[in-house]
């Protein structure tokens, strides 16, 4: 085969690998569960299924967004300032995080130090 048979022919080349060949899984496209703290907290400050449902849906989303912060600060500390209002969820998304997640870390923290922006997880309530 000479030089000009693969320009007239481009399938005798042979199949060269591609960066794709190698990728694995994105983590942020099979997102994770959400962790054990977090699904209590849900459960203990939204009341109904549905409004726990939504919530939990909006901050699974969370782990396919490229943020500044670690996604699950970021839930700690969205569910810290929202406090069981499913509005106050939404406005924090609708802000984009009050345009910095960081602020978003910096807010729950001064609400309630225990937060730790976002660091410690939340303590199972008495029932």
């Amino acid at each position: 085969m000479t030089s000009d048979d693969s320009r007239e022919n481009p399938q005798s080349l042979p199949k060269l690998p591609i960066a794709r060949d190698y990728m694995i899984d994105d983590p942020r496209e099979n997102p994770r569960s959400l962790p054990e703290d977090i699904l209590n907290k849900i459960e203990s400050d939204f009341k109904g299924k549905a409004a726990g449902d939504y919530v939990k849906a909006k901050l699974l989303t969370l782990y396919t967004k490229n943020l500044n912060v670690g996604a699950e600060q970021l839930m700690r500390c969205v569910l810290a300032i929202a406090n069981g209002d499913q509005n106050e969820v939404d406005n924090i998304f609708n802000s984009n995080f009050y345009n910095d997640p960081r602020d978003v870390l910096v807010e729950a923290t001064v609400r309630d130090n225990s937060v730790n922006y976002g660091l410690s997880k939340f303590q199972k309530s008495a029932k």
